[in-house]
């Protein structure tokens, strides 16, 4: 993890902003070792897949998680791309309501700007590690960062911040 002045930028799974770190939630009855887990079962609900939701819930990984969402049957990519922030948003909302040590990192770094530095993900991160020059000038990232600005709007929401004049 790398923090500046503006950003938070986060990979590891050790990283407590990160999809994989390992934190208990409970979510409508169910407990999940991850938010990966979460956003993967969440997934297979949206598409009324429940036998891969079933197999997201008896995950023992946030790998095994994620390899049994990309199974999901019914998807709609086109679908799912309106709807995935949502569902991440949900997702960012349940951790931060379960895990003590996500909710205080949040609570710590509220103003500043989350990045998901993934040189491999150019949807939810930014397509580039955050030990690259490039990871803090947003004109230079390669990817959408989503799940950076999920956890950032949820921290707008929380925070009220859109409402302060």
């Amino acid at each position: 993890m790398k923090i500046t002045d503006k950003l938070v930028l986060f990979f590891s799974k050790k990283d407590v902003c990160s999809n994989f770190y390992p934190c208990y939630l409970s979510y409508d009855g169910h407990e999940f070792n991850c938010s990966e887990q979460l956003f993967m079962y969440l997934k297979a609900l949206f598409f009324n897949d429940s036998i891969m939701a079933t197999n997201i819930l008896k995950s023992k990984t946030p790998q095994e998680a994620k390899r049994y969402g990309r199974m999901v049957r019914n998807f709609d990519a086109q679908l799912w791309d309106n709807y995935k922030d949502d569902v991440m948003l949900e997702a960012i909302k349940t951790k931060y309501s379960c895990c003590v040590s996500f909710r205080k990192f949040i609570d710590e770094y509220k103003d500043k700007t989350f990045v998901e530095a993934s040189p491999y993900d150019k949807i939810w991160g930014i397509g580039l590690s955050e030990t690259d020059p490039d990871a803090t000038d947003p004109s230079k990232w390669k990817g959408e960062n989503r799940l950076g600005k999920c956890i950032n709007k949820f921290i707008e929401i929380k925070y009220n911040k859109n409402n302060v004049k």
